[in-house]
């Protein structure tokens, strides 16, 4: 909000540039504990594996570790979207982010997941593919909307007249 306050609206792309390295940066940090290395956060959350060939418990872990992907897809998205909501809110294009926010999430997360759990029997971890599919439409609109919305021209008029 700054930078439109300013007048310099034509650096909000490399702010999204900077932003972007930033959120790389906690989403690597987060694939640790989550993709690379997720042992000590199942051990955190006592969660034990034993390992029987006849156990449960054995086919579990491919399922958790699948969340653990998924949730770390979905962050890194979410985290994305987040970005251009942030120069949105400057700009005062609000609606759009609570339309596009609600309008995806049901139409591409709730109500597909609701009827493939009513209607299939489906893996627990393929559960977690819904939110990351709902992310990925999101930011796919954000981007959208970035490109070529209305934005500017609201961004444009918060821009202070100078004579």
């Amino acid at each position: 909000s700054n930078l439109l306050g300013q007048g310099k609206k034509d650096k909000i792309t490399a702010l999204l540039r900077s932003s972007a390295t930033f959120l790389g940066i906690i989403v690597l940090i987060l694939a640790i504990p989550l993709v690379i290395v997720p042992q000590p956060l199942l051990h955190l959350l006592q969660i034990e594996f034993h390992q029987s060939a006849h156990s449960h418990h054995t086919m579990l872990w491919p399922q958790v570790q699948l969340c653990f992907i998924y949730l770390w897809c979905y962050f890194l998205l979410d985290g994305a979207v987040w970005l251009f909501a942030g120069i949105f809110t400057a700009a005062g294009d609000t609606t759009f982010i609570m339309l596009a926010n609600g309008l995806t999430c049901w139409l591409f997360g709730i109500i597909p997941l609701y009827v493939v759990l009513h209607m299939a029997h489906i893996d627990p971890s393929t559960i977690w593919a819904f939110p990351v599919c709902y992310a990925t439409i999101n930011l796919l609109c954000f981007i959208a909307r970035f490109r070529w919305g209305p934005w500017h021209r609201k961004a444009a008029s918060l821009l202070p007249n100078i004579s």
